[in-house]
């Protein structure tokens, strides 16, 4: 008889807290709970990179006030203005290949593993964007150095033609080296993919 007591209160408690969990105290932070696992913290990453690409120009100049180039003569200042339009050129294609893989976050999460694709993929846009960064930026100092800083141009590393040349191939070996470090992190993923699949058909025979 007290054991039908026990599982009758232990019913009705179990009921009451259910009833509980519809109000809307305990629902208050249900929103946070869902955004959490549907996976899309992850695109915070993405939006937070996008603007950091956005604030390099910003960055660029901050930099040449603390070093004082506008107050190194004409030929500089305008060497510097052509620079940076190369700089935002490659901070707006930055912003877009960010902004373009925020959005196709969850077609990397198709298995059991979700932070760990999405590692890679950010391993490979991060690479991407180095990469684009570099070959812009390079080749755009480069082609100011030829014809707008004349014998300014020592103040550049490596001077005009050894910039047009090595940007493109710095950017270049900067993406294939990433991606080679993003293809690691999925084969990684595939191995326990598999290896999970070939255990739960084993305990099914």
């Amino acid at each position: 008889m007290s054991d039908g007591n026990a599982t009758g209160k232990l019913a009705a408690a179990t009921e009451k807290i259910k009833t509980m969990e519809n109000k809307p105290f305990f629902r208050l932070f249900k929103p946070y709970l869902d955004f959490l696992d549907s996976g899309k913290i992850f695109s915070v990453c993405y939006v937070v990179m996008a603007v950091v690409s956005l604030l390099l120009p910003i960055a660029a100049i901050f930099a040449a006030v603390k070093i004082h180039v506008f107050d190194m003569g004409g030929r500089v200042v305008v060497g510097f203005i052509f620079i940076w339009l190369f700089v935002i050129l490659a901070s707006w294609i930055g912003f877009q290949l960010w902004w373009d893989r925020k959005s196709k976050v969850t077609m990397v999460t198709g298995s059991e593993f979700v932070a760990t694709p999405i590692f890679s993929q950010m391993l490979q846009t991060l690479g991407e964007w180095l990469g684009t960064f570099f070959a812009v930026v390079g080749v755009g100092m480069g082609i100011v150095a030829l014809i707008v800083l004349g014998d300014y141009a020592e103040m550049l590393p490596g001077g005009g033609i050894p910039l047009i040349l090595v940007g493109p191939v710095a950017g270049f070996f900067t993406v294939i080296f990433f991606r080679f470090l993003a293809e690691q992190v999925r084969i990684f993923v595939a191995l326990a993919n598999n290896t999970g699949a070939i255990a739960r058909n084993i305990k099914k025979d």
